[in-house]
């Protein structure tokens, strides 16, 4: 009887285990950018490394081709962080308009700044993974 009782809650076990192993990648993956990712200077002009290096993290983070990640950078703001596009309506290394950023973060689940050059990477990141790339004509440019 005790043994048919722990077999009837097997499927619940492996599910409990599989969601904790879940989270705990997670987490890593969080904890390991948070870590090892440099902190670009908002308000100064970035390195086009430092830039690189936060695009390539996140493009690895949310599977977005690298090499199309970083083409589009560069066709947006020459690998730039705190430059304004469009007669200032845009801005950021993928020049998001303020609309759409916070349309997007809000999508997202999270609360991004707007002038934080890691939050822009991280949610053009998010939104190439996610279908959002009609957002930007430069994609068009780069993969046509």
């Amino acid at each position: 009887m005790l043994l048919a009782a722990n077999l009837a809650l097997a499927p619940q076990i492996i599910q409990n285990a599989q969601t904790t192993q879940d989270s705990n990648e997670e987490a890593a993956v969080s904890t390991t950018l948070s870590t090892t990712l440099p902190v670009c200077q908002d308000g100064k002009q970035e390195s086009r490394t430092c830039i690189s290096t936060l695009i390539t993290a996140y493009a690895k983070k949310y599977g977005v081709n690298k090499k199309v990640a970083l083409a589009v950078a560069e066709c947006e703001s020459n690998l730039r962080g705190n430059v304004f596009g469009d007669s200032g309506k845009a801005y950021g290394t993928y020049q998001f308009h303020k609309p759409t950023f916070s349309d997007f973060s809000k999508k997202m689940g999270e609360n991004l700044d707007y002038y934080n050059t890691e939050d822009n990477i991280k949610l053009a990141m998010w939104a190439l993974a996610n279908d959002k790339e009609y957002h930007w004509s430069c994609y068009n440019k780069v993969t046509n």
